[in-house]
């Protein structure tokens, strides 16, 4: 799982610029990326926190509110227990709950990784859906915010 920098930052930013499967060349034409890491592994690229790029609240009717100054996502840890829960459900759908589970994040996302290790051992030990957690790795990360 990819975390991006931030706070904010989407995700799409790291799987089309970075580390993703194809580019978006200067003619603003789809490439391939000869240097992707998901060309050797399953990628997961999730915007978040909710309201950044493509990821957005709705109500329990399925209504999307517009109203630019509701902030559903307050803290790292409430944005990475958001993540965790997507996760419970998205791995098991798709037949990935055995994989090994990596973390990986630049930037602010270096806040996001840490926060979500934790966050998956904490639900690990406590006997919620497990994660099959390995490890993570940051990239010029954010590591304390005051």
């Amino acid at each position: 799982m990819w975390m991006q920098g931030g706070p904010g930052a989407p995700s799409t930013f790291g799987a089309l610029n970075e580390i993703g499967r194809w580019f978006i060349d200067e003619k603003l034409q789809i490439q391939d990326n000869p240097y992707s890491w998901c060309l050797d592994a399953h990628c997961l690229f999730i915007d978040n926190p909710v309201q950044t790029g493509f990821s957005f609240q709705t109500d329990l009717q399925g209504n999307y509110n517009k109203d630019p100054n509701i902030e559903y996502t307050r803290t790292s840890p409430e944005a990475t227990e958001q993540l965790w829960q997507l996760l419970s459900q998205f791995l098991p759908i798709f037949g990935l709950q055995d994989n090994p589970f990596y973390i990986t994040g630049e930037s602010y996302g270096g806040i996001y990784t840490g926060t979500m290790g934790s966050t998956i051992v904490r639900h690990n030990k406590a006997g919620d859906y497990k994660i099959n957690f390995q490890a993570l790795a940051l990239g010029d990360p954010m590591l304390n915010v005051e």
